[in-house]
């Protein structure tokens, strides 16, 4: 039963014959699943983990298609454990990155949104942390159309992280940045982050900084035409840029 279930998904990927003509051919049992609407299954799909919404596009060319059509809806990234339906380890005896390289080579340029307080939630934080340069360069590189950007201040120095993410988003409309709850008593005030500035995100509409970062040239480098909204922790805020502001 298992090789007979293996040569129809083979034949299907191979000549790319539509499931219906199975169906109507009556050759093999085809589940009837597959005589649901697209929609439908698109609605289905929405609700799969990562992982499982990149393993379902092996199974026929059908569901590759709307697999790669319901990727669209997907517009949040987080690292969480609930999002991806595993543990990002993986356990493979290969780059433990190559899967997350994988899925967003298909969905990257859908994700508008970067969350990764959110990833907090994963059970191997430890192993793959928000500060990881080679992960943030990862999802730099495959999420070009990023508005959003929602991201911890961790212990370690991931100023150059920080840096990598706002230089290659540069549609970026609102960038938060935020202590975490166990970070209250950070020794280090202010945080310096060397070169930290956000000339490449001349959309930026919303600035939401509660962490005293000792930087307050980031001002000059903003752009009050489409600045709207700052939450800050700043006493220091530019006087000039502010009234910049109000104009």
């Amino acid at each position: 039963m298992e090789d007979r279930r293996y040569s129809i998904r083979k034949r299907l990927r191979e000549y790319d014959v539509p499931v219906e003509d199975y169906i109507e051919a009556g050759n093999y049992r085809v589940s009837p699943i597959y005589k649901l609407p697209d929609h439908l299954f698109l609605k289905i799909f929405s609700y799969l983990p990562l992982r499982d919404r990149f393993r379902i596009q092996r199974v026929c060319k059908f569901c590759q298609k709307l697999s790669i059509e319901a990727w669209e809806s997907y517009n949040t990234l987080t690292l969480s454990l609930e999002d991806w339906g595993c543990d990002l380890s993986f356990n493979f005896p290969m780059d433990k990155y190559l899967v997350l390289k994988n899925i967003l080579q298909v969905c990257g340029p859908f994700i508008t949104c970067l969350d990764l307080r959110r990833s907090r939630k994963c059970t191997v934080w430890k192993r793959i942390p928000v500060d990881n340069f080679h992960l943030i360069t990862i999802i730099g590189e495959h999420c070009p159309n990023l508005l959003a950007i929602d991201i911890p201040l961790l212990y370690n120095n991931n100023s150059k992280s920080i840096r990598f993410l706002l230089e290659s988003a540069k549609k970026l409309k609102e960038w938060t940045f935020r202590l975490e709850e166990d970070e209250r008593f950070y020794k280090e005030w202010p945080l310096q982050i060397p070169g930290l500035n956000l000339t490449n995100n001349q959309c930026l509409r919303k600035l939401v900084i509660h962490v005293p970062l000792a930087a307050s040239s980031i001002w000059n480098t903003l752009n009050p035409q489409t600045v709207e909204e700052i939450d800050t922790v700043f006493e220091n805020i530019n006087d000039e840029f502010c009234e910049l502001l109000k104009h």
